[in-house]
């Protein structure tokens, strides 16, 4: 008699840790899923929650990426999603790579289908019905504004600079 209770309390704790989604992507997210870390089965859909519940369109948590990709949009032989998004961990839709969560990288509703330069449009769920202009220098590894050059030119950069390719914007060469 004293298993099922037992039992029943396994359960129901392993149903709220399977409940809890992080707010947000861990900053080592991006390489891990580089690396398959949404795909191997070695790691519990609980770790998936707790470090990339949005890049990690299996983790069970809400996600933003709702875009389908676009047939033959590819470069290279990678599937490539434009400025400020990335393909998912399943290689069939766009994912935001940009920090929509935190507010002060939000300028606001798009207007008409636009966004301020520099910013790209996120359907963010619960957010504006047309869309919100996030700001591309929310993107983890960019460079400061202060020290950003120009738009890459289809990838490349004056002298002295690379291009930033996840937000398409000239940075100094380290």
């Amino acid at each position: 008699m004293t298993f099922l209770p037992l039992l029943i309390g396994i359960l129901s704790l392993a149903s709220v840790i399977e409940a809890q989604c992080a707010a947000s992507d861990s900053p080592t997210c991006p390489t891990w899923v580089a690396n398959g870390f949404c795909s191997n089965p070695f790691y519990a859909k609980s770790a998936l929650q707790k470090f990339c519940p949005k890049a990690c369109l299996n983790s069970g948590c809400p996600s933003t990426c709702t875009t389908p990709l676009a047939k033959g949009f590819v470069s290279i032989g990678i599937k490539d999603c434009g400025v400020g998004y990335e393909v998912d961990s399943t290689g069939t839709k766009c994912c935001p790579i940009v920090d929509y969560m935190n507010p002060i990288w939000n300028y606001g509703p798009a207007m008409s289908g636009y966004c301020p330069l520099g910013s790209i449009i996120v359907n963010i769920p619960g957010g504006t019905p047309t869309g919100d202009c996030i700001s591309l220098d929310s993107i983890p590894g960019i460079c400061a504004v202060a020290v950003q050059d120009a738009w890459c030119d289809n990838g490349a950069c004056r002298s002295g600079f690379t291009c930033f390719k996840k937000a398409g914007i000239c940075c100094p060469s380290a």
